[in-house]
């Protein structure tokens, strides 16, 4: 296995640089979001919300405005 350093952004070091290196070395053959979560699942028992969001490569903010984004253009607003 590959040293998870190589392939992590600059900067990051242990678990969340271990994380960029699985995420870039399953992008690289072409694993989609659903593999990827699925591993990231398996391994680190992420649940799905979190994993998928990681696969995403978004933080929880992030997320949170992606969500409530697709919710305005749905017509939907934080309380109904």
């Amino acid at each position: 296995m590959s040293d998870p350093e190589q392939t992590a952004r600059p900067g990051r070091r242990g678990p969340t640089a271990e994380l960029d290196g699985l995420l870039d070395r399953m992008r690289g053959p072409g694993f989609g979001h659903d593999e990827l979560a699925a591993e990231l699942s398996r391994r680190y028992q992420a649940r799905p919300r979190e994993a998928y969001r990681l696969a995403w490569g978004r933080t929880v903010t992030q997320a949170a405005e992606r969500f409530n984004e697709r919710a305005r253009e749905a017509g939907r607003t934080a309380h109904g």
